[in-house]
């Protein structure tokens, strides 16, 4: 079997080979989740933060079957530089889908977040859209890694499983640690404001008769 047609069996078999990627991905990240105090000991809040698992695999599926639909009729070149915006696109919905999951479904109520009268500012853009930003570069990364390992089907399964779950959890542990930078800059924002307004009142000294 020539290396062309060698890319090409890879190209047939992509929609199963990114089922089955997106499939142990959503594994690990579960047994991730139980690691204790890694992301939350509430039993219930991570049994929800779980179901970003089952997205996973789809996720995986239709990346293999956007990768296939363009391979027979473009360039090498063309192919590699698409393979990345695919990445990139992927990454980027598993960044929104875990942030609207945590917001929408794990976040408690002690959690900070923009001001119910900001919802819709620049506060509230940067709170919760400016931390997923490392998922995209993550995901444009590991579709380097991909148009790197074109031409070899060898191992490639394993390969890439590994290199997404290390993008994955990488950008992860990002959007965590900015966010809680960016709860932390809100909440003495929203805390000197209180001050200003409402400064504290000093006793009045009572006088003996």
């Amino acid at each position: 079997m020539t290396t062309h047609e060698n890319t090409k069996g890879q190209y047939r078999r992509a929609p199963v080979n990114g089922l089955i990627i997106g499939t142990i991905i959503g594994v690990a990240w579960v047994f991730v989740l139980l690691i204790p105090g890694l992301f939350t000991n509430d039993p219930s809040r991570r049994a929800r933060m779980d179901l970003v698992a089952l997205v996973l695999p789809i996720l995986g599926l239709i990346t293999g079957a956007w990768e296939r639909s363009f391979t027979s009729r473009r360039y090498s070149a063309q192919i590699e530089h698409r393979i990345k915006v695919i990445c990139a696109a992927m990454m980027t919905a598993i960044g929104i889908i875990m942030a609207v999951t945590f917001y929408t479904l794990v976040a408690s109520q002690h959690t900070l977040h923009a001001p119910a009268r900001a919802a819709y500012s620049t506060k509230a853009f940067i709170l919760y859209l400016l931390p997923l930003m490392m998922f995209p570069c993550a995901g444009w990364a590991l579709g380097g890694v991909r148009a790197n390992n074109i031409h070899d089907a060898r191992w490639i399964i394993s390969k890439m499983s590994i290199m997404a779950g290390v993008m994955l959890f990488l950008s992860v542990a990002f959007w965590f640690t900015t966010s809680l930078l960016i709860e932390v800059l809100f909440f003495f924002r929203i805390l000197s404001v209180f001050l200003i307004t409402h400064p504290l009142q000093q006793p009045t000294p009572t006088t003996t008769k």
